[in-house]
């Protein structure tokens, strides 16, 4: 009799061990699918807060290349305006103005080109708005101090961009 009630016992305790272990298999794979769908909003916040990102960069971008577009044209009308008569050192100076004007617009392109090959920003978006301005300044003569030649230039990522937008190698 005794054997009877040990033997009760232990398959009681097998039993309720069994069902232990049925309900922490369960409470595991609710607390596995709560993760995944935890994961997954995560995952969504991440890339909707990687889009804002992209879109601050690329509107800053935009805002830099406007701003030095506006100053070297700004120089460029001073320039046009200038009386004949005007000193050669006023001359010399809104010239040296110029060149700097046109630099930091390259400069400009080149930071942004650069973004670009990096994937920092919407790529199909960037080739839309700069395609035409990339060629004209790597093909505008006025430019072809800072570009020409090309493997002296240190523009390399207009270069690059360039080259990958007009099927060139």
């Amino acid at each position: 009799m005794a054997q009877l009630i040990v033997s009760i016992i232990g398959i009681t305790i097998s039993a309720f061990a069994l069902l232990v272990a049925f309900k922490a298999s369960k409470a595991s794979e609710k607390a596995n699918d709560e993760a995944t769908r935890l994961k997954g909003y995560y995952n969504g916040l991440v890339e909707r807060n990687n889009q804002f990102m992209s879109g601050q960069t690329e509107l800053q971008l935009n805002q830099t290349i406007e701003e030095t577009k506006r100053h070297l044209m700004n120089v460029a009308f001073k320039i046009a305006d200038l009386p004949e008569s005007v000193d050669d050192n006023v001359k010399s100076m809104l010239d040296s103005l110029f060149k700097a004007a046109i630099e930091s617009n390259a400069n400009a392109y080149e930071t942004a080109c650069g973004l670009y090959i990096d994937d920092k920003i919407d790529k199909a978006r960037f080739q839309k708005l700069y395609h035409i301005e990339i060629r004209r300044i790597i093909e505008d003569a006025s430019f072809n101090n800072l570009f020409h030649p090309q493997d002296t230039s240190k523009y390399r990522a207009i270069w690059r961009v360039y080259k990958e937008w007009n099927h060139q190698e």
